[in-house]
């Protein structure tokens, strides 16, 4: 009998192959491990204390304030403190992978006054821009988040300055609404899991996160 070889794309008479070998396709597989996903049981349980950090931090703010927590309510600093507490100061880091300019602007500096003899001149413009950038943060043992998130700055003078400060608060929106991520990340998790939908096949069990 001769041996036939099946490639994608071609038909072959006879032949049906449906699941095709996972080495004649241009796949990473290793680049989606730990999306969105916990890859030990060590950061299982680091999100399981983020999300109690959070819910603390819920709770005493809508006792002081007696209203929702929102997420531009959570300060970065305080969601860099989370982190540090839940992950370990040296267990996490960021990366940012693309930062794309929405919009920009230009126009005349209409802060100057022409009752006093300030008139814009030829180079005398403002700048608005609107940025959105994708974070990563990753964990030690791989487990990881992207984070896009978006921010604007308006009636900037100086270029630079402009794209610079737009670019550092779209860098805080994101560690900020990361965290509410994260605990939505585990509650999926734990969802799925109870209800038999995947094995949690990913989970390195003799991880330790040191």
């Amino acid at each position: 009998m001769n041996d036939h070889k099946v490639e994608i794309g071609v038909e072959t008479a006879g032949l049906s192959k449906i699941f095709p070998d996972l080495s004649l396709l241009e796949l990473n597989l290793d680049e989606e491990r730990g999306k969105d996903c916990p890859l030990s049981k060590w950061s299982k349980h680091a999100l399981i204390l983020l999300q109690g950090k959070l819910e603390s931090y819920q709770f005493r703010r809508s006792k002081r304030y007696q209203n929702k927590l929102i997420k531009d309510q959570v300060p970065c600093h305080k969601v860099v403190e989370m982190f540090n507490s839940a992950f370990g100061h040296s267990n996490w880091s960021t990366e940012i992978i693309s930062t794309e300019i929405l919009s920009k602007e230009e126009g005349p500096n209409y802060s100057k006054d022409p009752i006093k003899g300030e008139e814009p001149g030829k180079d005398d413009t403002v700048i608005s821009l609107t940025i959105e950038m994708t974070l990563r943060i990753k964990l030690k043992d791989g487990t990881y988040h992207d984070q896009t998130s978006q921010a604007n700055v308006k009636n900037y003078t100086i270029k630079s300055q402009a794209f610079n400060n737009c670019r550092k608060i779209a860098y805080s929106n994101c560690l900020k609404e990361s965290v509410f991520e994260f605990r939505r990340i585990l509650l999926e998790h734990e969802d799925l899991l109870k209800k038999g939908l995947y094995m949690d096949h990913n989970v390195l069990v003799g991880y330790s996160g040191n």
